[in-house]
């Protein structure tokens, strides 16, 4: 079983009854509850806490000596206690008294002493300071619940103080101990009251006197004779003039009945009480009350602060009447505060008549009743007051105004449990119950009152709160290690206890660790949310549509649409159901049908709260490293469906919620019972790009931290929503973010009468607390308009110089060419251009990624895209003139039906939209030859230059590589030379720099002339135009080359060094339908001649030496197999001293196509045997020119079907004369 919960009270009447248990532990002699705790009170006369004590409450304040004796397991001494009635022990004891008691007797007490006097020191440590307050209708069942089960044993004839019980228990007090209070406090007034006076009869005349006298009267103070009070409180009777009617002599009341006495008495005494009613602090004329706290820090004091306004009262005295019937108020105040009888002799009674106590709800323990110097000082305060205005009534003397301050120290440890604590100071004014008439006791002001007093507020400033030096004293006194508090205002709620209307103070308490207070961690990376797309790329379709005519008649129509954006369409049906359901439209809507049925504008209504949740719960993570968990995507739907419900379209097409994780939340007792509590703020950032310029491109929401799960039970979370203006310019923003909590919002409530609203209690902090940083992230920036396709110009295949001369080229650069393509691109930020290059391809057509015009929502959206215009016109035409005195029987029919019409169609969307929502659609790629595929992103650099990113590069599928010292890159088997992309060309070159994280070659844009700057990103991408090249392919091995290119928007919305860790969400990447050349580029490389003899380690080689050298060095880098045409020759100059005739030759040998397999270690057999006939022939002939030459043609031919024709050199030769 648990321990029980002891209180401060049960520990210390615990404590002296131990005392008392043991000193009858010896004898075994047993004590009733009643006996108990009439011994304690008279061992401890000046212990409150017993002095207090009733036999009811004994059982429970036993309880901290049976926890003690169990827990060492030593006897129940309590079982020493008994029932005075039925003589039994409690059913806390157990079965066997008898036995108990034994144990209780044999055993050592004394040796145990020590172990108790720890044990109470533990549990007055342990005992709860914080009360948890229950509500006014909570307390009294608890009350009633109490007094029937102790009817009996409680005092007969006892007129509880209902009022002062019920306060207690909502204040957090025990119901016993509020009854032990109360009890203890009239019964001792009620012993009072009835204690027979035996005082001669020159009492009786000193009492019925009893008149105020201060101490040392103030000049000009109202004389006590004028005391409208005097003899109240006493008893008065009807003398008999000393004889009865029958002549015998009277007693009177003043003198004691003889014993044995047979005659009459005077008539019974009666009563003098007051009739009046107490005078209010808010009615006191012109007194300015406040309060205020001071003090250091764990050292709170509160000061109330009196002061007699006296600018109603001019030094002319033109205000002498105002005053006169002020100081009336006063004089009666004074008397009513003066009633003082102590030392009156009167019987009974003592002290004044009118208490003061401060209620301050920052304290859990209730009103404070102020000791007699305390209260004094408001006394005096009224005094002078009195004074005042008596001397500027009579003497015309405008004297000081009277002012007073009372300073109450705060006792930290009774500050209330809460953590939002209504900042509310009241005082009242109590009379003794006894000495007021019971007639009047019963009416308002008569018994007590109450006076709510204001918190200072400083000189209006509209630069500052009214409020903060109030708040500034209080948050600097009220701080312990574990919390602090921070100042609150708001307005004042009906619900709110003795609160005023106008402005209302709370304390907010934050804690330092969990539980110590509102409290919260904020996550270090947040992640990031969007709605899906209706569509990711252009699509076309067939549909039947119903077409609209004034009046509500339609046609039917087949129509095929071609390279729709659905986006966009969709976004044109939100707007126009934003358009309707503003106030132009819906209150027209409204004179349609004055029913109270189900209308069309709640059919379109309905349609827009479909639509707002389908969209919303399409709220998907942007990135990958976004959180995907439940309450996290909650949040962020949250956000979005918030707006959604405000405007449709805005809210769908722009924005990326941001969504920070919580954690050691704590501070929900804040909203009670009244909803669940949050704080509310207005994030911040600040660009890390630009963060001199003070220009701010994006906007942000304001943000709730909730402090408690939701009604979905989903764990709080940070989420705002974060809108780009420029969106086409950045793919990211790289913010400093920060969080700036201006409110506390509590007491979230639904709204009577209109449904799905909620209101809540917003408390504004006069002080602005500390901005918490979220630290640096990088804000995806979704761009939701689909990209435009690229446009592709041309293809070349250059090689050489361009004349055809092989001047300075070995055989290896023979077969070399350069492929470029060049393509234009309107491109935003978020774009980057998928290339593939494919070698050896044959081309493909360009095509349009289409989908079936089938699907629901396409169909819905091209019924309603193709209609609304005739709709709106005719809401405009017909709706917009109906008014309640239309007639028109025509105009309202046409009205009717263009509503019906946008209603039927709207919904449609809607339902369309929220069951048959589109995945995305990719586009499907053939298998190439060698696809060399890479992305182009173009982006600044630190300094705003253009950069030129190409990542993820495949050759063949495989994952490529670049290698900076060849230029080239490599998939480990294939090597090719690098792309290189060129961005206006005749005035920068593209270089290759150190590429950033992530991305495989980078290339920026230095100036062709040195009086020129780089390439700026913003000049880059204003430029449509760019260039692709792969430089020094072996048309050997690549005998063709194609291109097509697509875009893809927001790919890559994350800075380059997260690009390979984090992606973004393929449903929210676009993509365009491929754009291609019709037909792959086939180059043709012709070489006008060449010389076999290269270099001067050919020298006095043979020809066939020559040949098989060329071979290899052309054969180098290359494999496969060709086809091989070659023919051989030998010219001569007829006249070799003159040039300009041509040359004789003389063919020799001449070789069809054969396939030969290319081989650098080994020439083919077939052209070293052309070359060899030729050899054999020169040896046999000897021609005898000196400047002869064999003359080689040779051809080499692709080994496909189409035989294409790829290398030719007109004329390799050798010359025979060296």
């Amino acid at each position: 079983m648990p321990e029980p919960r002891l209180t401060r009270t049960d520990v210390e009447i615990g404590r002296i009854y131990y005392g008392i248990l043991i000193d009858r532990a010896r004898s075994g002699q047993l004590l009733s509850y009643g006996e108990l705790v009439a011994a304690a009170k008279t061992a401890h006369p000046d212990n409150e806490f017993v002095q207090r004590a009733i036999a009811v409450s004994a059982g429970r304040r036993l309880e901290a000596v049976r926890v003690f004796t169990k827990e060492r397991g030593y006897p129940d001494i309590t079982g020493l206690v008994v029932n005075g009635s039925t003589g039994e022990v409690g059913s806390a004891f157990g079965t066997d008294p008898v036995a108990g008691r034994a144990e209780i007797a044999a055993f050592d007490w004394s040796s145990v002493d020590d172990q108790f006097d720890d044990f109470v020191t533990h549990l007055r440590a342990k005992a709860p300071v914080k009360r948890r307050k229950v509500k006014l209708a909570e307390a009294k069942r608890l009350i009633w619940e109490f007094f029937e089960e102790h009817r009996l044993t409680l005092p007969p004839s006892l007129a509880f103080d209902r009022a002062r019980l019920q306060e207690a228990v909502v204040d957090g007090q025990a119901v016993a101990d509020a009854f032990e209070v109360v009890v203890s406090a009239m019964t001792a007034a009620d012993e009072a009251r009835h204690t027979p006076c035996e005082a001669p009869d020159s009492a009786v005349q000193t009492f019925a006197r009893v008149s105020p006298e201060t101490a040392s009267p103030l000049p000009g103070l109202t004389p006590a004779s004028a005391n409208p009070y005097v003899g109240t409180g006493t008893f008065a009777c009807m003398p008999l003039r000393g004889r009865d009617s029958s002549g015998d002599t009277t007693i009177p009341p003043s003198q004691p009945v003889p014993s044995g006495y047979p005659g009459s008495l005077d008539d019974a005494p009666a009563p003098s009480r007051y009739t009046d009613h107490l005078i209010a602090l808010s009615a006191w004329p012109n007194c300015h009350a406040t309060y205020m706290y001071s003090g250091s820090n764990g050292a709170p004091v509160l000061n109330l602060s009196l002061a007699l306004d006296i600018s109603n009262y001019d030094a002319q005295r033109n205000a002498i009447a105002l005053a006169r019937q002020d100081l009336a108020t006063y004089w009666k105040l004074h008397f009513q505060l003066n009633q003082n009888y102590t030392d009156g002799g009167l019987p009974g009674v003592t002290g004044n008549a009118v208490t003061l106590s401060v209620r301050n709800s920052l304290s859990g323990t209730g009103e404070q009743e102020l000791s007699d110097p305390q209260a004094q000082q408001v006394r005096d305060f009224v005094a002078a007051c009195v004074v005042f205005l008596n001397t500027y009534v009579n003497d015309m003397t405008f004297a000081v105004a009277p002012q007073a301050t009372l300073s109450l120290p705060v006792d930290m440890a009774a500050i209330a449990p809460e953590n939002l604590i209504p900042l509310d100071v009241s005082l009242r004014l109590s009379r003794d119950a006894a000495l007021l008439e019971p007639t009047v006791a019963v009416e308002p002001d008569a018994l007590s009152v109450c006076s709510t007093i204001p918190p200072f507020a400083n000189a209006s400033d509209p630069t500052n709160s009214a409020y903060a030096t109030f708040a500034n004293a209080l948050e600097t006194c009220l701080q312990t290690a574990e919390w602090s508090m921070r100042t609150g205002v708001g307005k004042s709620t009906a619900t709110e206890r003795g609160s005023s209307p106008g402005d209302h103070l709370y304390a907010v308490r934050f804690g330092v660790t969990p539980d110590d207070g509102i409290h919260y961690d904020i996550a270090a990376s947040p992640g990031y949310y969007a709605p899906l797309p209706v569509a990711t790329s252009l699509e076309s379709g067939t549909v039947t549509l119903a077409i609209y005519a004034t009046g509500g008649t339609t046609t039917q129509r087949s129509a095929t649409f071609v390279s729709v954006d659905l986006n966009l369409w969709f976004e044109s049906c939100l707007a126009a159901i934003d358009k309707f359901l503003n106030a132009g439209y819906a209150r027209l809507a409204l004179i349609l049908d004055p029913s109270n049925a189900t209308t069309e504008l709640d059919a379109i209504l309905t349609a827009r709260q479909t639509l707002a949740a389908a969209i919303s719960a399409t709220t998907s993570p942007i990135l990958s490293s976004s959180p995907t968990d439940a309450a996290t995507l909650i949040a962020a739907r949250n956000v979005i469906e918030q707006q959604l419900l405000d405007t449709l379209a805005p809210a769908f097409t722009t924005g990326t919620v941001v969504v920070f994780g919580l954690s050691e939340v704590s501070g929900a007792d804040v909203g009670g019972d009244t909803g669940r509590p949050s704080l509310y703020g207005q994030p911040a950032g600040l660009s890390t790009d630009t963060p001199a310029t003070g220009k701010q491109n994006f906007t942000m929401s304001p943000a709730t931290l909730p402090l408690a799960s939701n009604a979905a039970d989903a764990a709080p979370r940070l989420a705002f929503r974060l809108t780009a203006e420029n969106v086409d310019a950045q793919s990211y923003l790289g913010l400093d973010l920060s969080y700036q909590i201006t409110h506390v919002t509590s007491g979230r409530a639904s709204v009577s009468g209109i449904a799905d609203e909620v209101e809540s209690h917003r408390l504004a902090f006069v002080n602005p607390l500390a901005s918490i940083p979220l630290g640096t992230q990088h804000v995806p920036v979704v761009n939701r308009a689909l990209p435009v396709p690229p446009t592709v110009h041309i293809q070349t295949a250059t090689f050489g110089d361009g004349t055809g001369s092989t001047s300075g080229l070995s055989p290896q650069q023979l077969p070399m060419w350069n492929y470029a393509c060049s393509y234009s691109h309107a491109a935003a930020a978020q774009d980057d251009v998928e290339v593939t290059i494919t070698l050896n391809g044959l081309g493909a057509s360009t095509s349009v990624n289409g989908v079936g015009g089938t699907a629901p929502l396409f169909a819905a959206l091209a019924d309603f895209v193709t209609n609304y215009p005739a709709i709106s016109a005719d809401l405009d035409t017909c709706l917009l003139h109906l008014d309640g005195q239309t007639q028109d029987a025509t105009l309202i029919a046409n009205a009717n039906a263009a509503v019906a019409a946008f209603q039927t169609r709207a919904t449609a969307v809607a339902i369309a939209y929220r069951e048959t929502f589109r995945d995305d659609l990719a586009i499907a790629g053939s298998a190439m030859t060698i696809p060399v595929t890479f992305g182009v992103k173009l982006e600044p650099d630190g300094d705003g230059l253009a950069l030129i990113c190409i990542r993820d590069i495949r050759i063949a599928g495989l994952p490529a590589t670049y290698v900076a010292d060849s230029d080239t890159i490599t998939n480990g088997t294939i090597t090719l030379p690098a792309p290189v992309v060129d961005i206006r060309p005749d005035q920068y070159m593209a270089t290759a720099l150190q590429p950033p994280f992530g991305v495989v070659i980078a290339y920026g844009y230095l100036p062709l002339k040195r009086s020129s700057q780089s390439l700026t990103f913003a000049d880059a991408l204003s430029e449509l135009k760019r260039e692709i090249s792969l430089s020094g392919l072996n048309v050997l091995l690549y005998n063709g080359a194609t291109t097509a290119l697509l875009t893809k928007r927001n790919a890559i919305l994350t800075p380059n060094d997260q690009v390979g860790s984090v992606s973004t969400n393929p449903q929210f990447v676009y993509r365009t339908s491929a754009a291609t050349f019709s037909d792959a580029l086939l180059p043709r490389i012709e070489w006008l001649s060449h010389p076999l003899q290269q270099g001067a380690h050919s020298h006095g080689r043979s020809v066939t030496d020559c040949m098989a050298a060329f071979f290899a060095d052309l054969f180098t880098g290359a494999s496969g197999s060709l086809l091989l045409g070659m023919s051989g020759g030998y010219s001569f100059s007829v006249a070799p001293g003159l040039p300009a005739l041509p040359r004789t030759y003389l063919p020799v040998s001449v070789l069809p196509r054969v396939e030969i397999t290319i081989d650098p270690a080994g020439p083919p057999p077939e052209a070293i045997a052309v070359t060899e006939q030729m050899s054999d022939w020169f040896e046999r002939t000897r021609p005898s020119t000196a400047d002869g030459t064999m003359d080689f043609k040779l051809s080499l031919f692709s080994n496909s079907g189409n035989e294409r024709l790829l290398l030719v050199i007109d004329d390799l030769y050798f010359a025979t004369g060296q």
